[in-house]
């Protein structure tokens, strides 16, 4: 019997990959093309999938690539867990007829401003926003709400934000490469909230609270969260996510929101992909649940696969990533962690870091950790960040 050959796009690392396709037994009837640049490249993924290995930075001549493999392949699922590939993801699906989410209801979770506009109109609460083009347009909406967030309508990993505080911090949006788009700056936490939904339900909800705003991973250095045990709280989230997945009219598939922990839960973006950064696996380390298998189960086609229940191991589970550079110094922390059983686990995503990180998860080590409780792991993990901040000095 054939296997059923599907396209898998990859731009994370090989612990990422190797989460989703290391049960062999559960892919044993798929052919997997997993396409990716020589930058990702492991010698290991060949013993996951059939690796192809080219260009990944030009979206169109990447589309045309995989229209070839797709066709010479008689692939019948596109995959992907990343944000970069969401849409080429989706055209690919609609150019050639395979099921899964359509470019129309991708487009819906990529685009800010389309987003917020839907949720706002069947009553969601989102922040004052707009799309501008010049200087004077920045200026007029600063104007009217004051302190304010510039991003790019499909940015990701809040690359390329800027927090604008007055007048005289104004960027020149005229040189920006991509279309812009200005939002009242919310002055409150923020959640991400992690969900599986299957046939229009949410069958499985997770959230934590970030320890730092997202925007401010070039002065902080640090990126990490904690997961909420609030259920009063983890409710009225969850209700916040079916709202928009009904507005949004997301039918199959893992998202990542944000939302601002106000009073009244304000709106800040939403994705139809798999938390990065660390949020995934925290998740499987607390529920057990694998969030970006699922994703490929549902891009698959396979509901029958999912499993909303698991043997997760921590109580007070969270993560922590680490933007400035390695050193001795954060290798001994990490390892004195580890003995007491607070740091689960260690990546070291990169040997060093010589610039400035490029995105909030720009990491050079993430961590998983845990505490005995949400309030225990939030201050153990603020006392972890300031002996690691120590050891970079001024």
């Amino acid at each position: 019997m054939s296997k059923i050959p599907i396209l898998f796009l990859h731009n994370r690392s090989y612990d990422s990959a190797e989460r989703i396709f290391s049960d062999q037994e559960a892919w044993s009837a798929y052919e997997v093309h997993l396409v990716t640049s020589a930058k990702y490249t492991d010698p290991r993924l060949q013993e996951l999938c059939q690796v192809t290995v080219t260009n990944i930075s030009d979206l169109h001549e990447l589309e045309v690539f995989c229209g070839r493999l797709i066709e010479e392949n008689a692939i019948q699922y596109v995959s992907t867990v990343t944000e970069y590939f969401v849409l080429l993801a989706a055209r690919l699906r609609n150019t050639y007829g395979l099921p899964g989410m359509t470019f129309a209801t991708a487009q819906r979770f990529r685009d800010k401003v389309l987003m917020k506009t839907l949720l706002a109109a069947e009553g969601v609460c989102t922040p004052a926003f707009a799309v501008v083009h010049t200087q004077d347009e920045v200026l007029a909406f600063h104007e009217r709400h004051g302190r304010c967030v510039l991003k790019p309508i499909q940015g990701v990993g809040a690359k390329d934000l800027t927090v604008i505080g007055s007048a005289r911090e104004l960027p020149d949006v005229t040189e920006c490469s991509q279309e812009m788009e200005v939002e009242a700056f919310i002055d409150a936490p923020m959640a991400h909230c992690d969900a599986i939904t299957v046939a229009g339900d949410v069958q499985f909800f997770s959230a934590g609270q970030y320890l730092q705003p997202p925007g401010a991973y070039r002065q902080a250095l640090f990126n990490s969260s904690v997961q909420i045990e609030d259920a009063a709280l983890l409710q009225r989230l969850r209700g916040v996510q079916e709202h928009i997945n009904r507005v949004l009219g997301l039918e199959d598939g893992v998202t990542h929101l944000e939302v601002f922990l106000t009073p009244e839960l304000v709106f800040c973006e939403i994705a139809a992909r798999p938390g990065g950064g660390g949020i995934a696996e925290t998740v499987e380390f607390k529920y057990g649940v694998n969030l970006l298998r699922a994703q490929v189960y549902l891009d698959c086609g396979r509901r029958e696969a999912l499993v909303f229940e698991g043997s997760g191991r921590a109580q007070a589970a969270g993560h922590l990533g680490i933007l400035g550079p390695q050193n001795g110094g954060i290798v001994q922390i990490l390892a004195e962690g580890r003995h007491r059983g607070q740091v689960l686990e260690v990546q070291h995503v990169a040997p060093s870091q010589a610039t400035s990180p490029r995105h909030c998860t720009d990491y050079s080590t993430l961590c998983l950790v845990q505490g005995e409780s949400h309030q225990a792991l939030r201050s153990d993990l603020q006392e972890l960040q300031a002996r690691i901040a120590a050891t970079w000095g001024a």
